[in-house]
């Protein structure tokens, strides 16, 4: 139904407006209302352990809780970063309910965190984060009923029965590095100790100089030490280097070591480096080395073995002199030769004198050693490097080898026909025919050439013991041959 009114004035009277009418107006602007910010109260983190049935810890955690009484609050977001550091190495949102506790598991043993949270609420948008709360884990680890030791180290024995063989390849390396480490060390001693004896032939020059630091209570002691000794005599020039410093308190100790060594002859030159630390705390104790030699030797041997000739003023001794090495006394008139033999040199006879043969050796070693021990528990590990440069006289296009020695020329079944002798006390050349030494002219020697073969290893062994014996060791070798 539409209803239609029309208004018409008819009489002004009717209606006489007046200002008294006029009331005050009020305008009130509009106000966008702002959500409110939901807080989070009552937070605290602990470090905790998950327990099995048992009530055995099986693993580390953190337990976050805080209040539960806010209105509207669906969600927690929890962070949780390694206390130091920046970055949230957790980031994880869970649901808001009774008995408003969370456990944050993905973290590592005996580990301080921060952790920091906030609550998600239906009734607004914002929320306030928390402060960041600090809380160390418990040292809860791996343990028998997390991994079955007995199967793997089962295992482990059956695969280092195969493998142990290999290893013993790799000690013998070490044992060869580390032997001509220590022949440098005994080198610094017995220039330090025997060349004002002559060992090395007369003393040209010598200049010393020597820095000790030393300061102690009825407590503690530290020291300084620094010996320096440059030398030069008939047979050799030296330069040598030691330092050491060391610190004590009650039972524990600390010692730093360094060793140079720069050697020139006729026959060798030597260049070694030898570091050592070494910390002692209450029958604990840790030391490491690291070693650098590098070797260019003229080495005189016995035709067919490792035995060396030494020719020089005093009897050589130290651990690089070995039985069935050779020795010519310098200092005796007429000269004397000397067999080692059990342990002692025994003057010989010149004729009895085996063939021998001189080569040129190079040698380039490096070698780190760290060990560390506490109540029975032993821990190690080596890592080594090392190449090796021989090389031999030989007539060219043969296998036959050439012997430079003196009179009488060599004999046994090192030396074959086709041979070449050069007599070196009055530099006249033989030529091995039909098991006989026949003279010949220098003009009719062959071509001769210096043989070379270049060895190189890689080696990493890592060791370790406990006190209840067992035994674990691990070796990593490379090495290559080129001839």
């Amino acid at each position: 139904m539409n209803v239609l009114v029309n208004l018409r004035e008819v009489d002004p009277g009717d209606y006489d407006w007046s200002s008294e009418f006029e009331r005050p107006i009020i305008i009130t602007p509009p106000v966008n209302p702002r959500p409110f910010v939901q807080p989070i109260r009552g937070l605290t983190v602990i470090g905790t352990s998950i327990q099995d049935a048992g009530g055995a810890a099986r693993r580390p955690a953190i337990l976050v809780a805080c209040n539960g009484d806010e209105v509207g609050v669906t969600e927690i977001q929890i962070e949780a970063r390694r206390a130091g550091t920046t970055v949230a190495v957790i980031d994880t949102l869970r649901g808001f309910s009774a008995p408003f506790s969370w456990y944050l598991q993905s973290v590592l043993p005996m580990t301080d965190y921060e952790v920091r949270a906030r609550l998600l609420s239906d009734l607004t948008p914002r929320s306030a984060w928390s402060q960041w709360l600090t809380a160390t884990t418990p040292d809860v680890r791996l343990g028998p009923n997390d991994v079955r030791y007995d199967e793997i180290m089962d295992e482990v024995r059956e695969d280092l029965g195969e493998f142990f063989d290999y290893i013993e390849g790799t000690d013998a390396v070490l044992e060869g590095i580390n032997g001509r480490i220590r022949e440098a060390q005994d080198l610094i001693q017995q220039l330090s100790d025997g060349v004002a004896d002559g060992a090395f032939g007369e003393l040209l020059a010598r200049q010393q100089l020597r820095t000790d630091l030393l300061v102690e209570t009825e407590t503690a002691k530290s020291s300084f030490r620094e010996e320096m000794d440059v030398i030069i005599t008939e047979q050799l020039s030296a330069s040598i280097r030691t330092q050491t410093i060391r610190a004590e308190f009650l039972t524990s100790a600390a010692v730093v070591r360094e060793q140079q060594i720069a050697l020139t002859s006729r026959t060798e030159a030597l260049a070694a480096s030898i570091d050592e630390v070494e910390a002692v705390l209450n029958g604990a104790a840790a030391d490491g080395s690291s070693s650098l030699l590098s070797r260019i030797t003229q080495v005189e041997r016995v035709a067919g073995t490792d035995n060396r000739v030494w020719r020089q003023n005093a009897a050589p001794t130290g651990a690089a002199v070995r039985n069935g090495d050779y020795w010519l006394d310098l200092d005796a008139a007429p000269r004397q030769w000397h067999s080692r033999i059990a342990g002692a040199w025994v003057a010989v006879a010149a004729s009895t004198i085996p063939p021998l043969l001189l080569s040129t050796e190079i040698l380039s070693d490096r070698i780190d050693e760290v060990a560390a021990s506490i109540d029975g528990a032993v821990g190690g590990a080596t890592d080594a490097l090392n190449v090796r440069v021989t090389q031999i006289e030989r007539v060219a296009g043969s296998t036959n080898q050439v012997w430079r020695q003196p009179f009488p020329g060599p004999t046994g079944a090192q030396v074959a026909n086709g041979d070449y002798w050069q007599n070196t006390g009055n530099q006249n050349w033989f030529e091995r025919v039909n098991d006989a030494w026949v003279a010949i002219a220098a003009s009719s020697v062959p071509r001769l050439i210096i043989e070379q073969a270049v060895t190189s290893d890689a080696i990493t062994q890592v060791r370790a013991r406990t006190n209840r014996g067992d035994c674990l060791r691990v070796a990593s070798c490379d090495s290559g041959l080129c001839a």
